[in-house]
């Protein structure tokens, strides 16, 4: 494990109405990672007691709850640690947010998170990612290897829609939890759905794409120079899909 990322890890997700898309997905993340980065495992009956009672009142309505897990010389709150330099979880809640209304416009950048299957908090890289595509009049930035295979966005994951369905990018990626509740309900619905390898130069194999993260779903426009043609039934067939998601109660 690269040293930049041993400082700690986090999740967000949405809450509307004290529910939570995929809660236990968010959980699992939470202790998978406690486990690889710390080699300890989280009390998470106490984390959710505890997130239970920092969205009490109108937050529970609608808000974004942010967990970080990190050293407590890090982390600067307290949380559940019992020993000096043992991790500590901190709970930060936010105003809700949902996906943009205007499809994305981005920029390829050649390169790839460091530990990709950690959402950990060595971030700088994906944030410089990110301004300088914006500096060029891109919205955001899309992370990809030298060879020119798509890996994921800044902070979200890509599905790519075409004739056979949706194809989502192999390249060294955090895989999402709404990547991953969206690849289930897809399956439960009957929409196709594969995993392979995207190039950058065989962008117009597919019909659209969009970015898919906590907040939802987003419309991709455009990567560089590249518009995607669209396709009005295929993508309102996968945002249904998406709202068919089931909520989980904190």
């Amino acid at each position: 494990m690269d040293a930049s990322v041993q400082a700690g890890h986090f999740t967000t997700f949405q809450v509307r109405r004290g529910a939570v898309r995929g809660l236990d997905l968010h959980f699992a993340r939470l202790d998978d990672a406690t486990r690889a980065m710390f080699g300890s495992s989280l009390d998470l009956a106490d984390l959710r007691m505890r997130i239970r009672a920092a969205i009490a009142g109108d937050a529970a309505q609608a808000c974004t709850v942010r967990v970080v897990v990190a050293r407590a010389q890090v982390a600067g709150a307290q949380g559940d640690a019992d020993a000096a330099g043992a991790p500590v979880s901190r709970i930060e809640i936010e105003a809700p947010r949902e996906p943009g209304a205007r499809p994305l416009r981005l920029q390829s950048r050649r390169m790839l998170r460091v530990d990709p299957q950690l959402k950990h908090l060595a971030l700088a890289p994906q944030l410089a990612a990110r301004r300088e595509a914006q500096a060029e009049g891109f919205d955001d930035a899309l992370l990809v290897d030298n060879d020119g295979l798509v890996a994921e966005g800044s902070f979200w994951n890509i599905g790519l829609g075409g004739r056979d369905g949706i194809t989502w990018p192999v390249a060294p990626a955090l895989r999402g939890v709404t990547e991953r509740l969206l690849q289930a309900r897809l399956a439960d619905v009957g929409i196709g759905q594969q995993a392979g390898p995207v190039r950058l130069d065989a962008l117009g194999a597919f019909d659209f794409a969009f970015a898919a993260n906590s907040r939802g779903l987003q419309e991709i426009a455009s990567i560089d120079s590249h518009a995607f043609r669209g396709d009005p039934r295929l993508v309102a067939d996968v945002r249904a899909a998406f709202e068919g998601i089931a909520w989980q109660a904190i």
